[in-house]
């Protein structure tokens, strides 16, 4: 599993994913983590990328996050992912 990590401090901000080497948006979604904890962020997916998971693709993509921790600090990270349909796993 890939994983953004903001450390200690309350973390609040959004991630985006875009299709790799595209400016694509595929979905965004807000966050607000705890000091101290980290959990999954579900991210709602346009209609076109579930249409190309559903006919079986796997999709690129890049995650980006920013953020801002508990004493203003602004936070910026990028990674890598895969996305896999229900046919390819």
């Amino acid at each position: 599993m890939n994983r953004i990590v903001a450390h200690p401090g309350a973390c609040r901000g959004h991630i985006r994913l875009f299709l790799r080497g595209t400016r694509t948006r595929i979905g965004t979604a807000r966050f607000a983590i705890g000091g101290g904890n980290e959990r999954p962020i579900r991210v709602p997916l346009t209609a076109r990328a579930l249409r190309m998971l559903d006919r079986g693709a796997r999709v690129s993509v890049i995650a980006r996050a920013r953020a801002t921790d508990a004493g203003g600090r602004r936070l910026a990270a990028k990674a890598s992912l895969t996305l896999v349909g229900p046919a390819s796993r």
